[in-house]
């Protein structure tokens, strides 16, 4: 009897969730729209790797440079059709905001910069591109970006703003120094609440539609991995094509010229 009803509890619950994307249109003929799901902030825990390691979907995880599980965070994508993008801690506005040891900070010189972010980058296997992890005074910063985007020139990696702040620089500097650039359209899971994070996706479901393409960010948690592994089968159905996010720029990494396109933390 208790199985029973643990049965339907968990099959009303699950209807529940996937209800909040029932008001998302049917496919419509022609091109999917594209949906690119990054979950920042790997590195710090190794909770969710065998849940990630469960979904076949091709999630962009963002990993921190040299903390405890980084590696790890890495070698879930080996055998999957997952990418992995480096998170680079970057300064942000506030000023008591505890920050990783080795953050981009705006009084930092040149060639500061450019040694935290080659050591950030050999720390993290197999990177496509770079992330900013808070920032929202760095990526604020012209200098500051212009040796950042130098060296990501340099190394053929794109760079996705987190757009911790609407007074970001990257969309302009990485137009001018023609470095392969998108932006957030969407956190996933800024309330921790399984609905909440599902009604995100929805969200994020319907610009992808409307604009041919989007990017949500979510995190490293375990209420968000839940819910995509929940959701992405609806997903699907609605017609949205889920992909890497180095695959919203291939024209661009191939080389060829793109267009250029509030939370302060």
């Amino acid at each position: 009897m208790l199985i029973a009803v643990s049965i339907v509890f968990f099959s009303w619950f699950s209807l529940k969730q996937v209800s909040l994307v029932a008001d998302i249109p049917i496919p419509r003929p022609g091109p999917k729209p594209k949906l690119a799901l990054v979950l920042d902030d790997f590195g710090y825990s190794n909770k969710n790797f065998d849940l990630l390691k469960s979904m076949d979907v091709p999630l962009t995880l963002a990993v921190l440079p040299g903390v405890r599980y980084s590696n790890e965070a890495c070698s879930v994508v080996v055998h999957s059709n997952m990418e992995v993008i480096l998170h680079l801690p970057m300064e942000p506005m506030r000023e008591n905001a505890p920050i990783e040891k080795d953050t981009i900070l705006v009084d930092m010189d040149d060639a500061a910069i450019k040694s935290i972010l080659e050591k950030s980058l050999n720390s993290v296997p197999g990177v496509r591109g770079v992330s900013n992890h808070m920032g929202s005074k760095a990526t604020g910063d012209a200098r500051v970006m212009k040796v950042v985007f130098g060296e990501l020139k340099r190394r053929d990696m794109f760079f996705l703003d987190s757009m911790t702040t609407s007074d970001s620089v990257c969309e302009a500097i990485a137009s001018e120094m023609d470095v392969p650039y998108v932006k957030r359209d969407i956190f996933i899971d800024n309330v921790q609440k399984k609905d909440a994070i599902i009604k995100q996706i929805g969200k994020a479901v319907k610009i992808a539609r409307e604009k041919g393409e989007a990017v949500a960010i979510g995190h490293d948690r375990k209420l968000t991995v839940e819910a995509l592994k929940l959701i992405v089968p609806y997903i699907q159905k609605r017609g949205v094509q889920l992909v890497a996010l180095s695959e919203l720029l291939e024209k661009e990494l191939e080389g060829e010229q793109y267009p250029a396109g509030e939370n302060k933390i």
